[in-house]
């Protein structure tokens, strides 16, 4: 099976971008959603992350004992 690109720094791209986006904006209800939604897509890519760090470092090493 072919390996597969991982996007989680793509996803802090994008979490970065829209928190700088959302800082911008006025204090208004807006703002509160776009702030939640920068939360979300940090916690997204953080959590991809988590998830798939263990396919980025390859099978364990079991020659060791």
């Amino acid at each position: 099976m072919a390996r597969s690109t991982f996007p989680d720094k793509e996803l802090s791209v994008q979490a970065i971008k829209a928190l700088m986006a959302a800082r911008s904006l006025p204090p208004s209800p807006e703002r509160a959603d776009a702030l939640k939604k920068a939360a979300q897509l940090y916690d997204s890519a953080n959590s991809y992350h988590q998830l798939f760090l263990g396919e980025r470092a390859g099978p364990p090493d079991r020659t060791r004992s």
